[in-house]
């Protein structure tokens, strides 16, 4: 990661920041698109034997770095427990699969 770069907070033409191994493009970009995982509190035993985990409310947002942001996306201030405004370059992506089992049998149904 390039720490001397300039601030790029606007988004920019699809395939501007090329394609992943899946095809996909984009996922590398300058504004925080999906959810990769909801952040989970995890506790070692004394012996390290046993583990304990807990969700929490924060999921994990990607883009070109990771932070944990609020599920209260309409309200930030309204609880869990990454409170605040949401940044500005929260955004979501919705991706259509054509590859999938699920659309083969929609094509052999004649729905798709």
């Amino acid at each position: 990661m390039d720490l001397s770069r300039k601030p790029d907070p606007l988004p920019r033409s699809r395939g501007s920041f090329g394609l992943n191994s899946l095809g996909l493009a984009d996922f590398s970009g300058n504004v925080w698109e999906w959810t990769s995982t909801c952040y989970v509190r995890t506790t070692l035993a004394a012996d390290g034997s046993g583990v304990a985990s807990r969700s929490t409310i924060a999921a994990s947002k990607e883009g070109l770095h990771r932070a944990y942001m609020s599920n209260f996306v309409s309200d930030g201030k309204s609880g869990g427990c990454a409170v605040g405004t949401h940044p500005d370059n929260l955004g979501f992506r919705l991706v259509r699969d054509q590859r999938g089992w699920v659309n083969r049998i929609l094509r052999y149904l004649g729905i798709v």
